[in-house]
């Protein structure tokens, strides 16, 4: 019976992508859902997400040493009407809508962080809630920490930096 389930998410998982008929390249196709777009929130932190891609340079998962690895070069890029489109890489595999607001830390208690929700159109594993708890003063470094409230469940810490366009492995010094 595991089998058969694990079979059927699989095929499932190889039914969201398509491919494109002219160019042969892997079109994004949406199976989750999001909320309907709505302008963030103006804190000090929403012109500089707007103004850039974002993008892991580092990530780590506490409980799992070196599984955070993969998620390296993951990168949003946040519009200002509160949509937003990621990827990984040169890659883009993602789209749906964000905004940010202000709450008591789930992480260090009494303290109060902004936090980004992002919303994912493609796949609802995907939403994710991050406290940014810290911006490097010229704005072009962050420290983001995944809240339980996001879709896996799992923590994690990302080192987010601006980058003018999304990654590419060659910048990170990765060869493969």
């Amino acid at each position: 019976m595991i089998i058969r389930i694990a079979l059927a998410l699989c095929l499932l998982g190889f039914m969201g992508c398509k491919k494109d008929g002219e160019s042969g390249k892997q079109q994004v196709v949406a199976t989750g859902r999001a909320a309907s777009p709505i302008t963030p929130a103006n804190f000090r932190e929403t012109p500089l997400l707007t103004a850039a891609f974002w993008v892991f340079e580092f990530y780590v998962i506490p409980d799992r040493p070196g599984a955070g690895v993969p998620r390296k070069g993951t990168w949003y890029r946040f519009n200002p009407d509160g949509t937003y489109v990621g990827g990984h890489w040169e890659d883009q595999n993602d789209y749906g809508t964000w905004f940010i607001e202000e709450k008591p830390s789930m992480h260090r208690p009494g303290e109060t962080f902004r936090n980004i929700f992002i919303d994912s159109a493609v796949d609802d594993f995907r939403d994710v809630e991050y406290e940014i708890q810290g911006v490097e003063a010229a704005g072009e470094v962050m420290s983001w920490v995944k809240t339980k409230n996001s879709a896996d469940k799992e923590s994690g810490l990302a080192k987010a930096i601006k980058m003018l366009s999304s990654p590419t492995k060659q910048q990170f010094g990765i060869t493969e």
